[in-house]
């Protein structure tokens, strides 16, 4: 996976919206407008969380492993901090993925965090993030993602590490327009190599701490409020 040229990269987006009911992998949402714009994407995450947290039942996946021959990533992201909105698959080892804006912004996203299954040992798996949007990145100098493999974890009681090959980030000449400005687009690339079948294995920007583990540890500072004035 080397640099891609601006134009294939923008033919690349325009799969992502136009051909992505023949080759979908993972949707948050099921209305699609004309127009090539990431904005045209509907997010359901609300809708979808609400009806699960109902039953406090595991979300019905949004893609399902037809056989034993369908070597298909499953992405998942619907928990706390997780955050894609989309995922197009151009082969079993190659996703292209969007990302959802980041809370609390007007339009930006940096952030990633997400789960995949189905994987295959010893098989090299390449993923693209094409909508994040600062310009560079410690990325390109040597900083390397978060991992988390639930099979890894159980083996060696390694959680978190940092991990992936092949790292690369710049600016790939997709953009929007948000409030008559023109934001543009960066690609995160990297490869991670799978150790073990069925793996469900985590991706994350940074170690994510959520809303609920801070008031997990707020509430036991309030219980014992001598201990920690």
């Amino acid at each position: 996976m080397g640099n891609r040229s601006i134009p294939e990269l923008n033919s690349v987006f325009q799969v992502i919206v136009i051909i992505i009911i023949s080759k979908l992998v993972y949707l948050k949402n099921e209305k699609i407008g004309n127009k090539i714009n990431i904005e045209n994407i509907v997010n359901l995450k609300k809708k979808s969380n609400s009806e699960n947290s109902k039953s406090n039942k595991e979300p019905s996946p949004y893609y399902t492993v037809m056989d034993k021959d369908d070597h298909t990533l499953v992405f998942e992201s619907r928990f706390e901090s997780g955050n894609l909105l989309a995922v197009a698959k151009k082969n079993d080892n190659e996703y292209i993925l969007v990302v959802q804006n980041d809370t609390n912004t007007t339009g930006y996203s940096q952030w990633f965090f997400f789960k995949v299954s189905n994987t295959k040992a010893n098989m090299t798996y390449h993923f693209n993030i094409i909508n994040l949007q600062k310009s560079t990145s410690l990325y390109n100098q040597g900083m390397k993602m978060l991992v988390y493999s639930e099979e890894l974890e159980k083996q060696t009681k390694m959680g978190w590490h940092r991990s992936c090959k092949n790292i690369q980030y710049y600016r790939n000449g997709i953009y929007k327009i948000y409030n008559e400005r023109k934001r543009s687009f960066s690609s995160l690339l990297f490869s991670y190599e799978s150790k073990f079948e069925n793996d469900h294995v985590f991706f994350s920007n940074l170690i994510p701490y959520t809303y609920t583990e801070l008031m997990k540890e707020l509430n036991v500072f309030e219980k014992d409020d001598k201990k920690y004035k």
